[in-house]
């Protein structure tokens, strides 16, 4: 579903995040960039990883400034064990290291065989870079 610069705002983003119940998803591709969802758009989306039959989640939300504090939130739910590809894209959002510490969570959920991070424009020092490698 391409929504880029669509103007949704948190509460569109919200609006969105019911997908995560439609009982038979497997594939979902989100593009949100450029929206303005801010951090609460982004806690809102985070239900999606616990959609249960989903096993591929593409979700674009480059240059919504979420912030770290939504990073967090992100990555904080158990990821649905059916889920096994993960694109994120959150370039432009105003990530810092503490973003990056976040995302490093990712890595420890056993049913991901694919995790693709696009983190480009945000502000990762060498030590964030070095958690995520």
């Amino acid at each position: 579903l391409g929504l880029r610069n669509s103007n949704l705002g948190a509460e569109g983003a919200a609006a969105l995040a019911a997908l995560h119940s439609a009982p038979a998803l497997e594939d979902l591709h989100l593009d949100l960039a450029g929206n303005k969802i801010g951090a609460d758009g982004a806690e809102a989306l985070a239900c999606l990883f616990r959609a249960p039959q989903l096993q591929k989640l593409h979700l674009e939300l480059r240059g919504n400034h979420i912030g770290d504090a939504a990073v967090g939130q992100l990555t904080e739910w158990t990821v649905a064990p059916s889920l096994h590809s993960l694109h994120l894209g959150l370039g432009r959002n105003g990530i810092t290291e503490m973003g990056a510490c976040h995302l490093v969570r990712l890595k420890a959920c056993s049913s991901l065989q694919t995790l693709h991070l696009d983190l480009r424009g945000n502000v990762i020092t060498d030590c964030g870079a070095q958690a995520l490698a």
